[in-house]
């Protein structure tokens, strides 16, 4: 299940200038957590820095959580893949 989180969520995590809070966060079937941040056209794409330091923190956070996390950087259109295209490839679906 996952939820839309308010902004003034605990969910938040910290980046080096301030803090990130993510759209959703899930807890899975199989009690991994999903992490997932939405970008609209004007912070999508690779030469934006704050979303590039946000993936950054999001892969170290994966790597580091002993496969019980999973973070996504959501866009409209990455690499030749829709939203429910990545969505599953990071389930592993």
């Amino acid at each position: 299940m996952a939820v839309a989180l308010p902004t003034n969520s605990p969910a938040r995590i910290p980046t080096a200038t301030d803090k990130f809070y993510p759209d959703f966060v899930a807890r899975l079937d199989d009690d991994r957590r999903m992490v997932i941040g939405y970008k609209g056209a004007l912070l999508a794409g690779s030469g934006v820095d704050d979303t590039n330091e946000k993936r950054t923190i999001g892969r170290l956070r994966e790597k580091t959580s002993g496969q019980k996390g999973l973070f996504l950087v959501v866009e409209k259109q990455i690499d030749g893949k829709d939203m429910r295209s990545r969505l599953l490839d990071k389930l592993g679906a």
